[in-house]
Order: structure tokens, then C-alpha cells, then sequence
């Protein structure tokens, strides 16, 4: 059974097979274009959230403007999408890496070994954007709260899910092998880098719309 499918499902024994041999590179190529796949499948959706998010103040020729500008990004957004993912995998694995670390594992560890976890469990994350294409609805943080008008606190209630769930019990699993630590610290280390990099894109995408509705 390919690592990929393994870790998900087992992830003790993907963990100890990823701490003795840190594959990451045709991994991550292959979940890179699983991800670039079903991010164009999504563009239309995409594109509509976007034209919905416009302020009041534009009018139809600004829409239509804005319309044209997205459709034509489509294959430029695909192209860019692999280096985008490595950029913020390779972050999110050197937080992870650094967190642990500090708490002086008692064995030693490689940044590699975090790099191919991440990448790995990047599967299930795609399991959720595939559900999204596919409009299955996930349980989540949705359904027990009020869908919100605010585009931050939507996608921040979206994110929190079920498969996010398994995504950290996955990677609180592989930094327990990876370290040696106890199940309960590294819940507590994978859910800390989890939060900070949520609010951190939470943060960066409030930026983007505001200086988007600006140039409007």
C-alpha cells in the first residue's frame, strides 16, 4: 500500500517508515497535481465567491472588468498553485520541526522527517477540497453555527471540519513517533501550529480583500 494512502489510515506505522526513510518529492508532486486539478475544477465557484465579496459600490462595468480578470488568471493561478503549496507546506513542517524541537525531543530529529509528515498528510486535506467539488457537506463548525456574511468568519467555520480533525490527529500521531513525545504533548504542539497558521492566513486574506475592495 503506497505511504501516501498508509498515513491516513495508519499513521503510527507511516510515521515510523517516514522517520527512517523521508521520502517527500513524487509525493509531493503527486498531491501538488491532485490539488492543482481540483482547484480548476473549483475556479467557477471560486470566481463567483469573489464576484459575490465585491462592495456595493461597483458597478456593472467594474464587475464585469473584475469578471474578465479572474477568468483570464485561471491557468497562471494553476501554474503558480505547486510552488504556492510548497512554500506554506515547507513553513507549516519548519513550524511544526521548531515547536517540537524546543521541547527537547529525546530523539533527534530532521527537518525532513516534519517535511514529509506534512506533505503526506496533505492527502486528507485534499480529501477535503474534493468533497468541497464535489459540494458533499462536511460536518463541522458550520453546522453548529449560523452560516456568518463575513468572509473571514465563513471560511474560519469551513476550515474547521471533521477532515481538518483527522489532518491534526494524523500529524499528532507522526510527531508523537517522530519525537517520542506522548500523544497528549503533541496534540498540544500540532494544534498550537495549527491555530497560529490559521489565523496567520485568516490575517493575510483580510489584507488581500481589503486593498481589493480599495482598488475597486
Amino acid at each position: 500500500m503506497p505511504l501516501l494512502v498508509r498515513l491516513p489510515f495508519r499513521p503510527v506505522q507511516g510515521a515510523l517508515l517516514l522517520k527512517k526513510r523521508p521520502r517527500w518529492l513524487v509525493p509531493f508532486l503527486l498531491v501538488a497535481a491532485a490539488s492543482v486539478v481540483l482547484f480548476a475544477l473549483r475556479y467557477p465557484d471560486t470566481l463567483r465567491a469573489a464576484m459575490d465579496h465585491l462592495p456595493p459600490s461597483a458597478d456593472a462595468g467594474e464587475k464585469e472588468r473584475v469578471s474578465d480578470l479572474l477568468h483570464g488568471q485561471l491557468v497562471q493561478r494553476c501554474l503558480f498553485l505547486p510552488f504556492r503549496l510548497f512554500g506554506g507546506w515547507c513553513a507549516f513542517a519548519f513550524a511544526l520541526f521548531l515547536s517540537s524541537k524546543a521541547f527537547r525531543p529525546p530523539e533527534g530529529v530532521r527537518f525532513t522527517q516534519f517535511l514529509a509528515l506534512e506533505i503526506h498528510a496533505e492527502t486528507i486535506l485534499a480529501l477535503s477540497s474534493l468533497a468541497t467539488t464535489l459540494r458533499i457537506p462536511l460536518p463541522g463548525a458550520t453546522w453548529m453555527f449560523s452560516s456568518s456574511q463575513d468572509f473571514l468568519l465563513g471560511t474560519l467555520l469551513t476550515t474547521i471540519n471533521l477532515i481538518t480533525l483527522w489532518y491534526i490527529l494524523v500529524l499528532t500521531a507522526g510527531v508523537s513517533v517522530l519525537c517520542g513525545y506522548s500523544k497528549r504533548k503533541a496534540f498540544l504542539i500540532v494544534a498550537g501550529v495549527w491555530a497560529i497558521s490559521v489565523f496567520f492566513n485568516l490575517g493575510v486574506l483580510n489584507l488581500l480583500s481589503q486593498s481589493f475592495h480599495f482598488a475597486v
